[in-house]
């Protein structure tokens, strides 16, 4: 079987190799882009809850109500209507919770307001209000809402005392006072209501506190006057302003009106008397979380603190949990991030919601305590500020966004131990801190707490004088003395990785850390399982290359000793200077687009179909194969064989050049110029060599001289006939012929063919198989039946030859199937691999033909593998019905006197 280059087979293995390559890259994208979505942790066990339910509502004052209407489904179902919700907005919408019942609107514009809060008995007040609104009409609504004043504390409307135009409407078990016959013209209307209010108010040492929002109190109104009545000379007043700058101021008023409430936020009543502090203690009894605890703060010089809360007496449900742990945000921040906590002892559960920390604390813990990073702000003008939030020790279910609904937690703290850097000096100041509300950051400073401050060498102590009853406390530090250290690397590297561990997506750099260290492993893994798939090719090619250097030294003896038992003369190394010879000729001429000085070397069937390929790539397909920088790298024996009355040697070719596809109409000095610029590719061939086994060495191996009188060649290359002694080159009759050229993807190896016997060989006879498959192809490219002329019988020829352009034609094989005698005539059948494109743009499809080739026993005996020529030159025959030779013009014959096609039929 002949093999030839066969380009399908060649993209085949490409493609699959491709498809192999492209699969490992889409599993890694896939596997990094896995990488990069965020995983919930809070879907893991505990992640979830009613704290995590109640969170995902807006932080509007609508839901506060629809908490507030929740909650009663709770356990707490028995106390969540005891006192009212603390939300201080008097014109709070209730569309929550009304979506299915009628339709008010809230009294949001107020023309004055007139408001006697009378404190008949501890935790009781007795409110007597006069509200003027400017109403609109009604529209699409039943009437108005109004809510009464009301404490920021844990409350509820116990009497009402109705005029004729108000009721109340209850829902989910509180009172909300509602106008319900206003439906008059738009214009300014008035409200009158008596009403009577429990409320749970603060204990001290001394009494209880209690705390009224200015916008409770006034609301927007454009008048507004208050009156407390029913304190004491020992009661006070204070007025906390919304410049937290400005202190708070104790004032004996007990009237007030626009002016006097400027700039004011809210206004804290301090009872005094024992009677006040059982009333508030009696109000917090029913509260399901209640601890007594002892705190103490390390500070550290790079501004990490640790918290330890000891636990000295505790009231709790099974899952309780501290309050939110936040950092305030500042543009001058040391750290541009939020709280990153480590080495946390007795927390049971952790979740990350929003910007906060909620942490929930182990039901039998008599302690727990945890390390922060992150609460120094950088050095500010004056001096650096130092704020570390105390969360409580609070009730799980409690909707941490806002002050309680009812008494759910307090927690009272003994003191407060804080442990300063050696040489520092800070000045303490601790605020009651409403919880930040959702992208909020930080937590709303409602009013500084009453301290008493001790220092003891570098321990500063604080005891407050009241419980904590927000969720977190805010503790503000001026530093007076020294200042705080940039935290190191590995501080901040610990802080980070813990942070991430515990909360699972902050801070960001930790993921495309480990994005990075995956993706980096990844490209390890992958560099070190090709650099082993590399050493181990090289080891097995190296391998190879050694065993195929000994296969060569074997096969170049074992030739050369079966050569030299009937011819002694053969010279193995003049043979392969010829043949490297050739090779470079071939080249030269190829890229010349002109094969006729190759053509005493090379059997009918490869000059044919060198000249067949170039004639279609240059006239029908426009285009030139430019190359350079052709080099011979190895050229040795691979195998010999004997092949009918033929000998075959094999050799190998590695060589590499530079060539690149061009159009057929630039000149070969820029053509040469573009090939230069190509990428150097390596590439091995097999060349097969063919001649007779009775031939003999008479003249030293030259390509340029006759092989068997050694007459050096005249300049006109395309003439194969000695004109010394008659010898035809390229028979293979007294030289060597190239027979065949196969790509290393196609080489086989030599096989003897034992089914045929001589005088026939099997490489003859498939040799003029492919140069009558290529003069077949021609001819139906061109249209043209004159180039099939003397290869063909007539019976072929009459059945006409249809025009059918070919593009990048190539022959993969041409394997004799059978060769039979019939009266006289041979008539051999080969099998013809072979691809095509059928437009210049598509790609070439396999193709398999079945040649029929006939040759009478005495010309079949008589051929070689000479390509056909004039008997008395041995010039190329015309390609026409010319019957004169066109250089010596003796006559030529119609027919040659070699195997004839017969017919073509497509291969199955």
């Amino acid at each position: 079987m002949r093999k030839f280059p066969d380009t399908q087979r060649i993209c085949l293995r490409l493609i699959g190799k491709n498809i192999m390559n492209n699969s490992i890259l889409f599993v890694a994208v896939i596997f990094l882009l896995s990488l990069l979505i965020p995983v919930d942790l809070d879907a893991r066990a505990g992640g979830g809850g009613s704290y995590r339910s109640s969170g995902s509502s807006s932080s509007s004052s609508s839901s506060r109500s629809s908490y507030s209407s929740s909650s009663s489904s709770s356990y707490r179902s028995s106390s969540s209507s005891s006192y009212r919700s603390s939300s201080s907005s008097s014109g709070s919408s209730s569309s929550s919770y009304r979506s299915a019942g009628p339709s008010y609107r809230a009294i949001n514009n107020f023309e004055s307001v007139e408001r006697i809060l009378d404190f008949q008995a501890p935790g009781k007040l007795a409110l007597q209000e006069k509200i003027e609104a400017n109403l609109l009409s009604l529209g699409a609504f039943d009437g108005y809402e109004f809510e009464p004043s009301h404490p920021s504390a844990p409350w509820k409307v116990e009497r009402t005392q109705e005029p004729t135009n108000v009721f109340t409407y209850v829902v989910s078990g509180h009172d909300r006072i509602v106008t319900g016959d206003l439906k008059g013209a738009p214009g300014n209307n008035k409200v009158e209501f008596q009403s009577t209010v429990a409320y749970a108010a603060t204990p001290t040492s001394l009494g209880s506190i209690l705390a009224f929002e200015k916008k409770s109190l006034c609301g927007n109104a454009k008048k507004c006057n208050v009156a407390f009545h029913g304190l004491t000379p020992m009661d006070s007043i204070e007025l906390v302003y919304a410049n937290m700058t400005q202190s708070p101021k104790v004032i004996a008023a007990r009237t007030f009106d626009n002016a006097a409430l400027q700039g004011v936020e809210s206004l804290i009543i301090r009872f005094s008397g024992m009677h006040h502090r059982l009333a508030a203690e009696t109000a917090w009894k029913e509260a399901p979380c209640k601890s007594i605890t002892e705190t103490k703060l390390v500070i550290e010089p790079s501004g990490v603190v640790e918290l330890s809360d000891q636990i000295l007496k505790k009231k709790v449900e099974e899952f309780s949990n501290c309050g939110y742990l936040n950092i305030p945000e500042s543009a001058t921040q040391n750290l541009k991030q939020s709280h990153f906590l480590r080495k946390m002892r007795n927390i049971g559960y952790t979740y990350h919601f929003y910007s906060s920390l909620n942490l929930r604390v182990e039901f039998n813990a008599t302690d727990y305590g945890y390390q922060t990073l992150g609460t120094v702000l950088a050095n500010a003008k004056p001096s650096a500020l130092l704020e570390i939030p105390l969360p409580a020790y609070m009730d799980s279910s409690s909707y941490l966004n806002f002050p309680q609904t009812s008494a759910s937690f307090i927690t009272t703290r003994k003191k407060i131990d804080v442990q300063l850097p050696q040489g520092m000096k800070i000045a303490f100041r601790l605020y009651a801190c409403e919880n930040p509300e959702r992208y909020k950051n930080p937590c709303k400073v409602l009013r500084p707490l009453p301290v008493k401050e001790t220092q003891h060498g570098a321990t500063v102590t604080l005891v407050s004088d009241e419980p904590q009853v927000q969720s977190a406390w805010l503790l503000k530090g001026v530093v007076q003395q020294g200042e705080f250290t940039e935290p190191s690397l590995w501080t901040k590297l610990h802080f980070g990785f813990s942070h991430y561990h515990t909360f699972g997506y902050y801070p960001r750099w930790v993921f495309w850390f480990y994005f990075s260290l995956i993706l980096g492993g990844i490209l390890l893994a992958i560099f070190i399982i090709g650099f082993l798939a590399y050493r181990k090719h090289r080891a097995h090619k190296q391998q190879m290359e050694k065993e195929r250097a000994e296969k060569a030294k074997y096969a170049e003896a074992s030739a050369t000793e079966a050569i030299r038992k009937h011819d002694p003369a053969f010279d193995i190394e003049a043979f392969k200077a010829r043949g490297r010879t050739i090779a470079e000729k071939i080249q030269t001429a190829w890229c010349a687009g002109d094969m006729s000085s190759c053509r005493r070397y090379l059997s009918q069937g490869v000059y044919n179909r060198f000249r067949t390929q170039l004639k279609i790539m240059r006239e029908i397909e426009k285009k030139q194969n430019a190359m350079a920088d052709f080099h011979i790298r190895a050229f040795g024996i691979s195998s010999s064989v004997r092949s009918g009355p033929y000998d075959a040697i094999a050799v190998r070719l590695d060589a590499e050049a530079r060539d690149t596809m061009l159009d057929a109409t630039i000149n070969p000095t820029d053509a040469l110029a573009m090939a230069q610029r190509a990428p150097l590719t390596r590439f091995t061939e097999y060349y097969t060599f063919m001649r007779r086994h009775d031939a003999q060495t008479t003249q030293k191996e030259n390509a340029d001289a006759c092989s068997h009188c050694g007459t050096p060649f005249a300049p006109e290359g395309e003439l194969t006939k000695c004109k010394s002694c008659g010898a035809v080159e390229g028979s293979g009759t007294f030289d060597w012929v190239l027979a065949e050229i196969t790509q290393e993807v196609e080489y086989s190896g030599l096989t003897s063919r034992k089914d045929i016997a001589e005088p026939w060989s099997a490489d003859r006879i498939e040799d003029r198989a492919s140069y009558v498959f290529w003069r077949d192809v021609l001819a139906k490219c061109t249209g043209d039946a004159q180039v099939l002329q003397r290869d063909a019988t007539t019976q072929y020829l009459e059945k006409g030859i249809q025009k059918q352009p070919l593009y990048q034609a190539a022959v993969g094989a041409a394997d004799l199937e059978s060769l039979k005698e019939r009266d006289g005539v041979l008539y051999a059948s080969v099998r013809i691999e072979w691809s095509a494109a059928k437009n210049p743009k598509a790609e070439p499809t396999h193709a398999e033909s079945i040649l029929t080739l006939a040759a009478k026993r005495e010309a079949a005996e008589a051929t070689t593998f000479a390509d056909p020529g004039c008997a008395s030159c041995g010039a190329p025959l015309p390609e026409s019905d010319s019957a004169t030779c066109a250089y010596c013009h003796a006559p030529v014959t119609k027919k040659n006197a070699d195997w004839l096609l017969v017919d073509v039929q497509n291969g199955e």
